[in-house]
């Protein structure tokens, strides 16, 4: 162990002479100065149930009043959605 006012050529007496860089883009901070990244399908965020259309559209599954459902209750559905579906199909 060196004392820590060493000039030495070691590796680790050179590290501690010039201290410690750390960019302050490298230190996880809540203020990074960037804004939060986009995604492109936030609908799970949103609460709104949709599907994916060909051409990358998305379209809100609606209620029978015209009102999009949310995503829990989308969920909570799931039973007799499918049963529906079933009995479309058969048709």
């Amino acid at each position: 162990m060196h004392d820590p006012d060493c000039q030495c050529d070691t590796y680790g007496c050179q590290l501690r002479r010039k201290g410690v860089q750390i960019s302050t883009a490298a230190t996880p901070t809540s203020h990074n100065r960037k804004p939060p990244a986009a995604h492109s399908n936030n609908q799970w965020e949103k609460g709104v149930a949709s599907e994916a259309r060909p051409h990358g559209a998305r379209m809100p599954y609606l209620d029978q009043h015209g009102s999009t459902i949310g995503v829990k209750k989308f969920a909570e559905m799931g039973k007799a959605r499918s049963s529906h579906t079933e009995r479309q199909r058969t048709l």
